[in-house]
């Protein structure tokens, strides 16, 4: 439970966890409490999110207005190199406006109260997302290996995760994609494996997701990792970078039973 008691003028905020208290270890004879202060963090995830607000209103609204300035002097000018170097203005544009419409996403799906989760079978969730992929990354070359493995799980935040790895190894690969997309499963938790046939995570970018820094990210590409790490640890998943010829990205699900157990002792 919370509680919000005020010192002198200022209200601290903390959290109360009551624990039934013995005597001879038998009968109750009254409970102990353990005020832990969050006020700090509380206050800080208050002005991360109001600055997350503004920032990506901003962002929005001025790159559409950037976009609609760059697609009006496209239609003034029949330079052919001045009409080169807009589209990639507007390219750029288009990448930064769906990065932070990826973020809210990824906000509103993280920001949903912990536990909720159901049970769901996963070939039918990778069957939607090949689907998805051959229908906005036709030119990708995608084949599916899985099976009707059911798992305990938040449906929409694992499919916001393995989207995530999918696009990625379809947008960010030279050449025509191909990717690989496997299920395999134990009685304690399921693998699923997203593998592509491109140049690989950036040593940088592999550094920061196994350090947990993210002092590192510079595009799409890193964020949407991070994205999809968040969203695997959201899940009481992990999740696992190999790099070499290509990249293989596993993300491990526990079973609900191992799961349970896993919040247990983290409480």
């Amino acid at each position: 439970m919370a509680n919000q008691p005020q010192v002198g003028a200022q209200r601290r905020e903390y959290v109360i966890q009551p624990s039934p208290l013995t005597a001879g270890g038998r009968e109750r004879v009254g409970y102990t409490l353990l005020f832990q202060d969050i006020t700090d963090e509380v206050r800080r995830e208050e002005r991360l999110s109001v600055l997350n607000r503004i920032l990506r209103h901003n962002l929005r609204n001025d790159l559409s207005i950037v976009s609609g300035y760059v697609s009006a002097a496209d239609s003034h000018t029949d330079d052919e190199m001045v009409r080169e170097m807009l589209q990639k203005v507007s390219t750029t544009v288009d990448e930064l406006i769906e990065t932070g419409e990826m973020a809210r996403e990824f906000e509103q799906l993280l920001a949903a109260p912990d536990g909720y989760s159901r049970a769901i079978t996963v070939g039918d969730l990778t069957e939607k997302l090949a689907s998805r992929l051959a229908e906005e990354h036709p030119e990708a070359d995608l084949s599916v290996t899985t099976t009707e493995t059911v798992v305990e799980t938040n449906p929409d935040v694992l499919r916001a995760v393995l989207w995530q790895l999918l696009e990625n190894a379809a947008i960010h690969t030279d050449g025509p994609a191909e990717i690989s997309l496997s299920v395999t499963g134990s009685p304690e938790s399921i693998d699923i494996e997203v593998s592509d046939n491109g140049s690989g995570i950036p040593d940088h970018e592999l550094q920061s997701l196994e350090s947990g820094e993210e002092t590192s990210l510079k595009h799409g590409s890193g964020f949407g990792l991070w994205l999809a790490k968040w969203g695997t640890v959201r899940v009481g998943g992990a999740i696992d970078f190999e790099t070499s010829d290509g990249t293989t990205v596993t993300v491990t699900i526990p079973r609900e039973e191992q799961s349970a157990q896993t919040s247990s002792a983290s409480a």
